[in-house]
């Protein structure tokens, strides 16, 4: 009763098992290989050293010492000697000497481009300024900050320059369009004036007034300094890319730093001939509430405060810094004859002029999806039912007795952090709507107030109608588990022993158990849950070691120096996270195609105006998480949840998690 069609289903299923390993198994041959040759390299040449070419070396110091050299002149010998400007007279001997060294890289902006997101949200690691090298990102092997699946076909390249005063947001828009750009597959990233200006100029010797005063001429001639290493590093970002978008961030207040830096990015794009655009968002907001959230969300903590313990100091500080820019502010006019986005008093009004590429049009979609004001994020998964406990694909999604516990703390927990236009996007699988019936109930009950379940008065005992706090998304729903849906695990292993290995089965398994706040992330990283290690011992796959000792009831923060999300990385022995990305069920869905249908909910996050709970099954929860932490999505598959607990993003990247039950005991 197959079809021809059904045949080749099952066939190309198998020819892609094949493939898989005749890939793996070609990879392995070539690293030996060169591993083999370089061996024999070192051998013949024990002595051997990097010698820097000449021409490079006069590339480097004509970038630094603000000459026209250009990156065609690379490989040509130099006609004249590099004339020192700007840089030798502005910089201290040390720090110019600081940038030389740290150029010897292919890349600068690894530790100078954008630092705040290098270090505690896109998690990348590379060599830094003092040439110490530092630990390689788990979570990202290949070292590439964007997607490799990318969805975005494109053969313009973009420079986005923000403009606005400080405290407007400009950095929050650019890590999000970041963001959003690297999981499209889209390479993308920051260039900060402010961290170029941190980084060789100091924060103490630059954050007060006095150094952005606009009759500064030494304070001027030093700002204009970083304007020209950003852009430089930006130029070279964009060129090593077919498509890319670089984002220029700082105030660039006056109609002629923008004349100036219009015209340098089209020079040199077009000595390089690269395909490129030009567009300048503006944010601008006069309210000054929003304003001073911004600055204890942003300000308080960094580089430039991080010594001032007085946050009324910090506040009556930076206002005294708008102040100066006050002074030569010029929005942007349309007489300018440039592209731009203007947001008005966060997205009350938005102006759109000349979007002028495809990649500027899906960043302008981008930005009417975006809220510029951060909130936490809370992801759980749905309780326990007895598909989960009988491990079936898609199985019986009744909640156990256990997992209608966990239904019950998932409402007092929800309705404990109320605030106003807070969502709760959740799938439509039975398991969720099980879920999330309690919370139902006790919304559309009379008398039931937010002020009987909170400790405060905060909203008057105002009810919440349950249609404006639970709204269901499609794109939140579980995988389709093909011809797999209703079998047990022993049905997939026996069936489809070559492709078992690779499906996802993290979809029926559970999440792993949050340890203890002593526990380091290694540990962390191999433990499975006490579910998923039976069922991997009943299918015949080894088991992972056992899991420490759970502490539920409690929060679990993790250490300020290391990547919150790590701890909840997991990767099975042998097993290439981005090999299981692509593998779908048969007749089912791949982790891909979850991700693909997963922008819809995505960008419904990223809209709302108030924290944001999203409850849904594994591996839409699993790509909701690695997009809010900066994983590439093809990643995603070695994320693990913890089961009957939730896990909150804070506004700052901070990453805790909830353990409202204990997890369960197979």
């Amino acid at each position: 009763g197959k079809t021809p069609l059904d045949l080749a289903a099952e066939n190309r299923h198998g020819s892609v098992c094949r493939y898989l390993v005749r890939m793996t198994r070609h990879l392995q041959e070539r690293q030996e290989r060169l591993q083999q040759s370089d061996a024999a390299l070192l051998e013949m040449t024990p002595n051997f050293t990097y010698a820097e070419t000449a021409p490079r070396r006069e590339f480097r110091d004509s970038i630094c010492l603000g000459t026209d050299a250009t990156l065609e002149t690379v490989g040509q010998p130099s006609k004249s000697s590099p004339n020192p400007s700007i840089l030798l007279t502005s910089l201290p001997p040390n720090v110019a000497a600081h940038y030389l060294a740290s150029d010897s890289k292919d890349d600068v902006t690894c530790a100078v481009g954008d630092t705040d997101q290098v270090d505690s949200t896109t998690g990348s690691r590379g060599e830094g300024l003092d040439g110490e090298a530092e630990e390689v990102d788990q979570i990202n092997p290949s070292g590439q900050d964007f997607s490799s699946y990318s969805s975005v076909f494109d053969s313009v390249s973009l420079v986005v320059c923000m403009v606005g005063l400080p405290g407007r947001g400009k950095s929050f828009i650019g890590r999000r369009i970041t963001r959003y750009l690297n999981w499209k597959g889209v390479p993308c990233r920051v260039f900060n004036a402010g961290n170029y200006r941190r980084r060789f100029l100091g924060a103490e010797n630059t954050m007060r007034a006095e150094f952005y005063d606009p009759q500064n001429s030494e304070g001027k001639r030093m700002r204009e300094a970083m304007v020209r290493l950003a852009s430089a590093d930006l130029v070279k970002f964009i060129v090593r890319h077919s498509c890319a978008v670089g984002i220029f961030d700082a105030t660039n207040t006056t109609k002629e730093r923008r004349r100036y830096l219009w015209e340098y990015f089209s020079t040199e794009m077009k000595k390089h001939k690269v395909k490129c655009r030009i567009l300048f968002i503006e944010s601008m907001c006069n309210d000054t509430n929003i304003i001073t959230e911004n600055i204890l969300r942003a300000k308080c903590g960094n580089d430039d405060f991080k010594h001032v313990a007085d946050t009324n100091e910090v506040i009556a500080a930076f206002n005294s810094r708008i102040s100066e820019y006050e002074k030569v502010y010029e929005p942007v006019d349309v007489d300018e004859g440039i592209s731009f986005i203007r947001i008005v008093d966060v997205k009350q009004h938005v102006v759109l002029h000349k979007v002028p590429c495809g990649l500027a049009s899906r960043v302008a979609f981008f930005l009417l999806n975006l809220h510029p004001v951060a909130y936490p994020i809370y992801i759980a998964l749905p309780g326990e039912t007895f598909g989960n406990r009988n491990h079936v694909y898609g199985g019986d999604e009744r909640l156990t007795p256990l997992g209608e516990q966990f239904a019950e703390a998932l409402k007092r927990f929800i309705l404990e952090r109320y605030l106003p236009h807070m969502i709760v996007l959740h799938g439509t699988n039975p398991s969720v709507v099980n879920t999330l019936r309690p919370l139902e109930q006790a919304l559309e009950s009379e008398g039931t107030v937010i002020s009987e379940l909170k400790n405060d008065n905060l909203f008057g005992g105002a009810a919440v109608p349950a249609c404006e706090l639970l709204c269901p998304l499609r794109g939140l729903d579980n995988i389709n588990s093909g011809c797999l849906c209703g079998k047990a695990i022993e049905t997939a292993h026996g069936k489809y022993a070559k492709l078992y290995r690779y499906l996802c089965t993290n979809s029926i398994a559970g999440g792993v158990t949050y340890a203890e706040e002593g526990a380091t992330a290694a540990v962390l990283g191999q433990d499975a849950a006490d579910q998923g290690n039976a069922m991997l011992e009943k299918a015949g796959v080894q088991a992972s070691v056992d899991v420490p000792p759970h502490a539920y009831g409690r929060r679990h923060s993790v250490r300020a120096n290391e990547r919150p999300i790590r701890r909840l990385f997991y990767v099975s022995d042998g097993i290439d996270p981005s090999m299981l990305y692509c593998v779908q069920f048969p007749h089912g869905e791949s982790c891909r195609q979850v991700n693909v249908r997963l922008e819809p909910a995505l960008m419904a996050v990223m809209r709302v105006q108030g924290p944001v709970f999203v409850v849904a099954s594994p591996i839409p929860a699993q790509g909701a998480l690695a997009f809010f932490n900066d994983v590439l999505p093809e990643m995603t598959p070695a994320l693990r949840l913890p089961q009957h607990a939730v896990v909150e993003i804070g506004v700052k990247g901070d990453v805790t998690v909830h353990q409202l039950l204990p997890p369960t005991t197979v």
